[in-house]
């Protein structure tokens, strides 16, 4: 069975590989491929799946390694927050005087 590239389960083989590149020391790769499962989760499966959290988390933390932010946004300039329910991880903009 093929999948296709905008599949979940490809997304989730790219934030695999994601981490893989991460931790070997190639933080520019795997910013590609954690912005492919991004891209694809938030198509498929909608902005508020825990997957897609997954993904802001681990592009925010690869970010912040390479010193190119301060403090995660969303597209709109809003910090994120991410917490989680018993079923899933929700995602809120919160104020900046926080």
């Amino acid at each position: 069975m093929f999948l296709g590239p905008n599949h979940p389960d490809v997304a989730t083989a790219a934030n695999n590989v994601g981490e893989l590149l991460k931790l070997s020391g190639s933080p520019v790769e795997a910013t590609q491929h954690y912005q492919h499962a991004l891209r694809v989760w938030r198509t498929q499966l909608g902005s508020s799946h825990p997957h897609v959290a997954v993904a802001l988390l681990n592009l925010g933390q690869l970010t912040e390694t390479l010193g190119k932010v301060r403090h995660p946004l969303a597209g709109d300039g809003a910090p994120l927050r991410l917490s989680s329910c018993s079923a899933s991880a929700r995602i809120h903009k919160i104020p900046l005087d926080r």
